[in-house]
């Protein structure tokens, strides 16, 4: 049976509340916002922050949940399924009616969906259809297969994805509302406890000290290893100053940049910033290290190693900081030397050391900073000890009292403490354009993925970080928990509500189920032909490190719940040969390396998804689908992919672009690669049919018209505004036809030959089409345009670029521009032109459209006559246009296609003379 999502499925609107719920939250870009109002037909809104399933603690790369659910849904629907009949499914009347008794935009994760109706299309229960994530993540696609009623089974090797799907998943929907009411509960308790044993060490209406490394100067002055002063950009900054009585350098609050710190104010040496910091390092270390084996005395040099830039208060306030200060520092320091003594520390803190094979910590490793608790000052692990301590203690009750309920709620209390870690280490840094601390995922790791020692970092006040992680004020347990529709600041305690209301009595013991497992390997796990959907967003290639940097959280809470280990991690789910009382992430198992050298080629990714797929093969039904969310950035892996599903026999059916991220990120996703956010849809086991060569009838055919058939859905559903999803679908719809055609066997080594001779013959009928298939869209009688490749390739490009807001160019993704030169027989550098951006090898800079009506291709006659037009409407009139439209009638047709799809790229003339020069236009190829 053919389903709804190999045919068609409302892409316009699953990318719309899409990208709505990936949005910052209310931070939502008006075009957007205006396409919500559209779309939904509601008035004007106002817009709050909502709580997001990633707000439970950070994961990588997480999908939204509304597009999930309804990609979950339409993979499981008869293809006759009428699409408005679907959305009321997938919950957009209750979304729209939420919508208007709220006056607020929501996202489609806001509300549930239709389960009458579900249940009405699946033909009985939904629990009967079985859906399996085996790389499940965070949990976006399980949480939503939940809500639809589905059976769930879901995966993953990552003990921290593991945990967080049970508590994202299993726990709300087996517990609901008295999981929520007992978290609510424990939190304030916990909160509570920490303000009593250590509130005396932070000042309650102040967040954070932002603080530098400092350390002696080989004249025994005490200098901070400090570049960057800014505090809030261009208003504040911490300008430097002498304290000769103490020989230090201490910092005041400036309107002004100082002076920079490069000689020795004491000696007049100069200052090296390295030898600084590997001595502060050292320093550090001992620091740590004598604490730690409880002793007093060297708390007394706190001071002289922890220096604080300035006290950030709350908004744009700050303050310098002051002798209290430095004493609150010092006593902490004390105070975490007595418990050391007085208690088994090492128990209730991360001293183990950084795995030489995490190579997001690499970095820090390298400069000395071995052992995780070394990531700490000693006020931030006087408070994880604290913590760590405190929900060990209350596990045992909890358990006691609740049984698995109470240990799933020391698991939110676990989960809690280590996202308050992620804003509460050195590895964190001042994000002066904002206001506040950049975490430790979001400052190197972000951008590089590794985790760097920086400049500066912050040393959190918990009294208000801790509260702000499970967002767990009075004010909101009293007030903002209890409202209908909920608001938030990002803690966790909105999320968890959430969820416990919308999954609460869903869960069916026996059948449910969460694992730890190999993905490469489900098909020892599952019996055979027994998956009606296997639904799931791998790592791809070295995009994410999730062992890497989910190690650093998974050490803080395996320390939290170490004394219910055995009760978060029964036997039966363990499918791997690894213990929770490591400190180490399995990660001989994990889907990550870098991608193929060239097309053709094998990665260790390409290998393993190949594994991947023939297990899959075995445990789906005959009649069940594979869909793989596909936000790569690189051509090359987009080739080895299907590559793979060729040699694992499947068919890919249909190919989909669903926005995974805001367009407030997209930015990076265009810069990246033309083939992203994508959703794959394919067959185990497909008959192919048999063909001689690549020039096959059969084979062109068949690739045309999964091209035409997916921009006439697309662009006859929603319109030129959509182009470019129609462009990426129909291109890609396109490539995935040569996995329906088998060509005789050959040798091994000519295969990859031959299936390379496959994709590029596929690239260029695919193509082809598309032009042909535009310029029928811009005007149905216009004639075939032969024109030349140059042309073709220019135009094509044109078509798939995007304005730059920097550069005020046209660019397109590097890798996509030079395959298709590639496939054309087009040197790349005819249509495009260095620029400051194209040095990244990400993007291409096209030639000015103006620029490229200048010079003598077919494709500069039809932009040359588009300028003209312009100038002789505005100055002459349409008369005078349309008799010189009818002295260059040879290129009016390409003109009226470029006018008519790509004319906010190639004019800023305003709307009337645009309909103005479509008009004059489409007269003359009448």
């Amino acid at each position: 049976m053919q389903k709804l999502i190999e045919t068609k499925i409302p892409l316009a609107e699953i990318n719309m509340v899409s990208e709505y719920e990936m949005a910052f939250l209310k931070l939502v870009p008006r075009d957007i916002r205006n396409r919500y109002e559209s779309m939904l037909g509601v008035g004007r809104l106002k817009a709050k922050n909502l709580p997001k399933v990633h707000n439970l603690m950070y994961y990588p790369a997480r999908l939204p949940l509304s597009a999930t659910r309804a990609v979950t849904l339409a993979s499981l629907l008869h293809h006759s399924t009428e699409l408005e009949e679907f959305l009321k499914a997938i919950g957009f009347d209750n979304l729209k009616k939420s919508i208007t008794k709220n006056k607020i935009y929501l996202p489609l994760s806001m509300v549930n969906p239709d389960n009458d109706l579900v249940s009405r299309f699946l033909n009985g229960n939904p629990i009967n259809y079985i859906v399996v994530d085996p790389m499940a993540g965070g949990g976006s696609i399980p949480v939503e297969a939940k809500r639809l009623g589905l059976t769930v089974i879901a995966g993953d090797y990552n003990p921290v994805s593991y945990l967080l799907l049970r508590a994202t998943v299993e726990f709300p929907a087996k517990y609901g509302a008295k999981l929520y009411d007992l978290v609510k509960e424990e939190v304030k308790k916990f909160v509570e406890y920490l303000e009593r044993r250590i509130g005396e060490y932070y000042i309650k209406d102040e967040k954070a000290y932002i603080m530098v490394p400092s350390t002696e100067h080989s004249c025994g002055a005490i200098i901070p290893v400090v570049k960057e002063t800014a505090l809030h950009e261009g208003k504040r900054y911490a300008a430097w100053y002498v304290d000769n009585e103490k020989r230090r350098i201490k910092f005041k609050i400036s309107d002004t940049v100082g002076p920079s710190l490069t000689i020795c104010p004491f000696c007049q040496k100069p200052i090296s910033v390295e030898n600084l910091r590997k001595n502060w390092i050292k320093k550090h270390k001992e620091v740590i290290n004598r604490l730690l084996q409880g002793d007093e005395s060297v708390a007394d040099d706190i001071p002289k190693y922890y220096t604080i830039l300035a006290v950030y208060v709350a908004g744009t306030k700050y303050r310098e900081t002051s002798p209290e200060d430095e004493r609150i520092l010092v006593e902490s320091a004390r105070e975490l030397a007595r418990v050391a003594r007085e208690s088994p520390i090492a128990e209730y803190l991360p001293i183990t050391e950084i795995p030489e094979n995490n190579e997001v910590f690499s970095p820090v490793r390298e400069e000395g900073l071995d052992f995780w608790h070394y990531l700490f000052t000693p006020r931030q692990l006087l408070f994880l000890y604290e913590s760590i301590k405190y929900i060990r203690e209350r596990s045992r009750e909890l358990k006691k009292t609740y049984g698995e309920l109470g240990v799933a709620v020391v698991l939110y209390l676990a989960l809690g403490l280590a996202k308050t870690v992620n804003y509460n280490a050195i590895l964190t840094q001042w994000d002066y354009g904002v206001n506040s601390i950049r975490d430790i995922v979001g400052s190197q790791y972000a951008l590089s993925r590794k985790a760097r020692l920086g400049c500066d970092f912050i040393d959190a006040n918990i009294l208000y970080t801790l509260p702000w992680a499970f967002e767990a004020t009075e004010e909101n347990i009293e007030a903002g928990i209890d409202e209908e529709i909920e608001t938030t600041t990002g803690g966790m305690l909105p999320v968890i509500k959430l969820l416990c209301e919308s999954l609460g009595g869903l869960w069916h013991e026996g059948m449910d189920a969460i694992y730890i497992w190999d993905a490469r390997e489900i098909d020892k796990y599952l019996p055979s032909e027994s998956v009606d959907l296997v639904n799931v967003d791998p790592p791809y290639y070295e995009q994410h490190n999730y062992s890497g940097i989910t190690e650093l959280f998974w050490v803080i809470i395996q320390a939290a719940v170490r004394d219910v280990l055995d009760d978060l991690f029964p036997k039966d789910r363990i499918k791997l040969n690894w213990s929770p009382f490591s400190p180490e992430i399995p990660r001989n198992v994990e889907m990550h390396g870098e991608p193929p050298e060239r097309i053709g080629g094998e990665s260790k990714f390409g290998r393993d998804f190949k594994q991947f797929l023939n297990a899959c093969a075995r445990v789906i039904k005959p009649d069940g689908l594979l869909i793989v969310w596909y936000s790569y950035g690189k051509l090359i892996g987009w080739e080895e992919l299907f590559q793979k599903y060729y040699e694992s026999g499947y068919a890919v059916t249909k190919v989909w672009q669903v926005w995974t991220q805001s367009s407030q990120r997209r930015v990076a996703v265009h810069t990246n690669a033309f083939f992203t956010s994508l959703v794959i849809v394919a067959r185990p086991h497909y008959k192919r049919e048999l063909i001689l060569d690549v020039n096959d009838p059969r084979f062109e055919n068949e690739i045309a018209r999964r091209v035409k058939d997916s921009l006439t859905f697309i662009l006859g559903r929603y319109g030129i505004d959509h182009l470019r999803e129609a462009l990426v679908t129909s291109i890609a719809d396109g490539l995935a036809g040569i996995t329906v055609f088998e060509l005789p066997s050959v040798h091994p080594l000519e295969y990859r030959l031959m299936y390379i001779k496959m994709l590029n013959k596929a690239l260029e009928i695919s193509i082809n089409t598309v032009l042909k298939e535009l310029v029928k869209y811009a005007y149905p009688s216009l004639p075939d345009l032969s024109i030349d490749t140059v042309s073709r390739l220019y135009l094509m490009l044109l078509l798939a670029s995007y304005h730059d807001a920097r550069s005020h160019r046209l660019l397109v993704p590097h890798d996509f521009a030079n395959k298709i030169s590639q496939v054309l027989g087009v040197s790349l550098d005819s249509v495009t032109v260095r620029g400051q951006r194209s040095s990244w090898k990400q993007v291409d800079s096209l030639v000015d459209p103006k620029t490229m009506a200048s010079r003598g291709l077919f494709i500069s006659r039809a932009l040359a006559l588009i300028y003209d037009l312009i100038d002789r409407i505005q100055q002459g009139g349409i008369r005078s246009a349309e008799e010189f439209a009818r002295e260059h009638s040879l290129y009016a047709p390409l003109a009226l296609a470029i006018a008519t799809l790509a004319w906010e790229k190639v004019s800023s003339a305003d709307v009337k003379t645009k309909e103005a020069i479509l008009a004059v236009l489409k007269k003359v190829v009448r």
